[in-house]
Formats: structure tokens, sequence, C-alpha cells
């Protein structure tokens, strides 16, 4: 396992993602700068929901924009 201090600016989140219908649970794990967690926590704080939320809306946008790109095609 790595040293913590070997990545003083990089942080990683564990998200744990529960999908609707059964599909199981998923842990998605991303590494990102400290800018990034602030700018991630206060978003998160702004909007008074939780990371894992804010994660699992970002990625089912991410499935709308598909759709509509692939619509234009």
């Amino acid at each position: 396992m790595a040293n913590k201090d070997c990545y003083p600016m990089v942080y990683n989140y564990i998200v744990t993602l529960f999908w609707l219908l059964g599909m199981g649970k998923y842990n998605l794990n991303v590494r990102i700068s400290s800018e990034e967690r602030k700018i991630f926590d206060d978003y998160c704080d702004a909007v008074e929901r939780t990371q894992s939320d804010v994660i699992r809306e970002f990625i089912r946008s991410l499935q709308k924009k598909t759709k509509k790109s692939q619509d234009v095609t």
C-alpha cells in the first residue's frame, strides 16, 4: 500500500454508488488535487447534497449527453 506522504496534494475519494433496480453496489476511486477537493466540497455544501448524490447525478447527466450527441449524428 502506498504511503500517503507520497501524494501530499492528492486525495483519494471513495464514493460508494448504490444503483437502482438491484444492479448492485460499486466503488469509485478518484484521485483529485486539494484544489479540486475544495471545489467539490464547497459545491456539495452549497447544494446541500452528499458527495455520492452529486457523483450519481453527474453520471446520469453523461448518459443524457451521450444520447443527445448520438441523435445529432
